[in-house]
């Protein structure tokens, strides 16, 4: 990423958590995920999103990002949407039970 990017996204994340506003971060890289993440003094979400691991979907957080997610204390919303958890038009119960088991771990 250009620098002024990196330095743009660092201001908006600190003038974010200084008027109170939660850090969305669903439709973003996983670099700027890593990036938010670790300027971010307040935990961070993932509104809509889902596991990697489960779908390789770009929407979708890879596991080293939910490690640090954990250590900020942010969270990631289980998603029902049938692309995100089963990377196919149909999903089940079994997996959104599947996506909470795989954050859990």
């Amino acid at each position: 990423e250009p620098l002024y990017l990196i330095v743009c996204t660092q201001l908006v994340i600190r003038e974010m958590n200084r008027l109170g506003m939660m850090v969305d971060l669903s439709h973003v890289s996983v670099q700027t995920m890593l990036d938010a993440v670790e300027v971010s003094k307040a935990p961070v979400i993932f509104s809509h999103s889902s596991a990697l691991a489960l779908c390789n979907s770009s929407r979708n957080v890879p596991d080293h990002v939910l490690t640090k997610l954990a250590i900020n204390g942010g969270i990631v919303m289980v998603s029902f949407y049938n692309n995100f958890l089963s990377c196919s038009d149909t999903a089940t119960l079994h997996d959104v039970i599947g996506e909470i088991i795989t954050r859990l771990r």
